[in-house]
């Protein structure tokens, strides 16, 4: 997750976009890839964060945001932030023609 950031699953053009460019270079020209992704973890501590503040007031936000002292348990955010990194990279692939699919691993 050292390449995501606050703005990284909102903003079109980034680094993730660019990875699926190539991803898709590589597949077409007949080589298999495997991507392999830790950013589940900071994708859910967003997703949370965001549920979270709107769900407050605007003042109540603002005194948070400027805290940034948020503090979510990070299985719940890789928990939250699987399904919505699959989403992203399904959509992202699919403009390519290339259908994705999760492989679990236990670690």
């Amino acid at each position: 997750s050292s390449g995501i950031n606050a703005e990284w699953p909102l903003r079109p053009g980034g680094r993730l976009a660019s990875v699926v460019e190539q991803i898709s270079e590589l597949h077409f020209q007949g080589k298999q890839v495997i991507l392999v992704s830790s950013g589940a973890v900071a994708f859910g501590r967003q997703r949370l964060i965001n549920q979270l503040l709107m769900g407050q007031s605007v003042r109540q936000t603002l005194r948070d945001i400027n805290k940034h002292q948020l503090v979510i348990n990070p299985r719940a955010c890789a928990g939250a932030g699987q399904s919505g990194l699959m989403s992203l990279y399904e959509a992202m692939f699919a403009q390519y023609g290339i259908p994705c699919a999760q492989v679990s691993s236990p670690i």
